[in-house]
C-alpha cells in the first residue's frame, strides 16, 4: 500500500466491544481487537460485494463478572447518577455517552467535577464540599442559561 493511493488498498485496525448480561444480573462484556484491509471507502464501493479484502482477529479479551462490583453512591453525594446515559440499563448501547472532567475550578480545595452527557442538558458542573458531597452549580456560574440550555459558545467538549 503506497501512502499517497487514494484509490489503492486501505488498513486499519478497530475495537469490537460487545456488552450483555450472563444471567439476570450478571454483566459481561467481550472485546476484539481486529485488522483488516479494505478498498477506498467511499459510497459507490461499499455498497457492493467485495469491499472488505481481509480480516483477522489480534486480540480477544472477555470477562462476566458475579455482580457489580461498586455500589451506587452518587445519589448519596449530590451527583444524580439517574441523569446520566447508562449504557447497561439502555437498550442502545453507545461507545461515547459523555465525560466526566475532575478539577477545583474554584480553588476552595476540594475536587469538582465538569460532567457532559447525552441525557444532561449539555453539561453539570458539581462543586465538591469538604464532607465529600456536591451540588450542581452550572447554572450560578454561567455555564447553563435560566432556561436550562448551555451557554452561548458551550458545546460540551474539552
Amino acid at each position: 500500500m503506497a501512502r499517497d493511493d487514494l484509490d489503492g488498498e486501505w488498513q486499519g485496525t478497530c475495537k469490537v466491544r460487545l456488552w450483555v448480561f450472563a444471567g439476570s444480573a450478571r454483566p459481561a462484556e467481550s472485546v476484539l481487537l481486529l485488522q483488516f484491509r479494505t478498498v477506498r471507502p467511499q459510497q459507490k464501493r461499499l455498497g457492493k460485494p467485495g469491499w472488505l479484502l481481509a480480516c483477522s482477529v489480534e486480540q480477544v479479551g472477555a470477562g462476566i463478572a458475579k455482580g457489580f462490583l461498586f455500589r451506587e453512591r452518587g445519589a448519596d453525594r449530590g451527583l444524580e447518577p439517574e441523569r446520566l446515559y447508562d449504557n447497561w440499563n439502555e437498550e442502545l448501547k453507545l461507545s461515547h455517552t459523555g465525560q466526566i472532567y475532575a478539577c477545583d475550578y474554584n480553588r476552595d480545595g476540594c475536587i469538582d467535577l465538569l460532567v457532559t452527557d447525552l441525557r444532561f442538558p449539555g453539561v453539570a458542573l458539581f462543586e465538591g464540599t469538604p464532607n465529600g458531597d456536591f451540588r450542581d452549580v452550572a447554572r450560578e456560574t454561567g455555564l447553563l442559561t435560566d432556561a436550562g440550555r448551555p451557554a452561548e459558545g458551550f458545546t460540551g467538549q474539552a
